[in-house]
């Protein structure tokens, strides 16, 4: 009988001892546009309490796929980011899936993350002739509302190449509007930038707009600046009356053109560069004391 007792002891040694099976989460990464599954992107699982939890993070393959192992259970944001992309807003068609809770042992498999692909507006900047301008500043406006008037403000900004080539990437739809800036000097030797809008108007009110569908790659948008047309804005003070303090003087433009920053010539104060139209003369000062 001890034999037996034995054997049944050595038995329940080897019984194998259970292991947690630890939690996963994998899925695809996937273009939203035409549903191609996208490499090298960086998928976030972030900790919704960060002060006590783990945040994960992994790369997707050549298939878009990826695998985050041993997740500690708790609830996660799921995140995905990759250069030339943006994420969908929640609730849009196809947006990325809500937060997850992870249980101990959970496989969560499947998982589809969608990213929007941003769109590019290509062009050249050539002067009055024709001829390519290297080192002019291009920039993509869009216009918004701020304190109920309606301005364009900059959303992206580049720099011609040596041919006068300009790439604005990195752009969501919508509606844009194009802007060549390139410095000169004026005939009585002051700098001042010329601004041209696409492509070539003097201010946006003639500007032609430019619609940018999801993910569009748009080429050929040559902007040719302006020759002739530029006017200097000049604000006088009285003898013996002009103002001590610093200044912050701005013309604003009806459709929100802007002109910052006038040179100081004689105590006059003279804005260069600036475009036909009708223009609110802003004046703030920090008077001294």
């Amino acid at each position: 009988m001890n034999w037996i007792l034995v054997a049944i002891a050595l038995l329940a040694q080897e019984a194998p001892v259970p292991v947690a099976v630890k939690a996963r989460v994998e899925g695809v990464v996937i273009n939203s546009l035409n549903g191609e599954t996208l490499r090298k992107a960086t998928v976030i699982l972030r900790a919704h309490d960060q002060n006590h939890a783990l945040s994960y993070a992994d790369e997707t393959d050549a298939s878009g796929h990826f695998s985050i192992d041993d997740v500690e259970p708790g609830e996660y944001a799921v995140l995905a980011e990759r250069a030339g992309f943006s994420s969908q807003s929640s609730g849009a068609t196809g947006a990325p899936p809500p937060d997850i809770k992870v249980e101990a042992g959970q496989q969560i498999k499947d998982l589809k993350i969608r990213l929007i692909p941003l769109g590019v507006i290509a062009g050249r900047v050539l002067d009055a002739d024709g001829e390519p301008v290297p080192g002019a500043r291009v920039s993509a406006e869009r216009y918004v509302y701020t304190a109920g008037k309606k301005e364009l403000r900059t959303v992206s900004q580049v720099q011609t190449g040596d041919k006068g080539e300009f790439r604005l990437f990195g752009l969501g739809a919508g509606t844009f509007f194009l802007m060549a800036t390139h410095g000169r000097f004026s005939p009585i030797g002051l700098p001042q930038s010329v601004s041209t809008f696409f492509p070539s108007a003097a201010d946006q009110a003639h500007a032609a707009p430019v619609e940018l569908r999801t993910g569009a790659q748009l080429q050929g948008f040559d902007i040719r600046l302006q020759s002739t047309g530029l006017y200097s804005v000049r604000f006088e003070f009285p003898e013996g009356h002009a103002l001590e303090g610093s200044l912050a003087p701005r013309l604003v433009g009806e459709q929100g053109t802007r002109y910052f920053g006038p040179m100081s010539v004689s105590n006059d104060l003279v804005f260069l560069g600036v475009s036909p139209g009708s223009y609110d003369a802003i004046m703030q000062f920090n008077m001294s004391r």
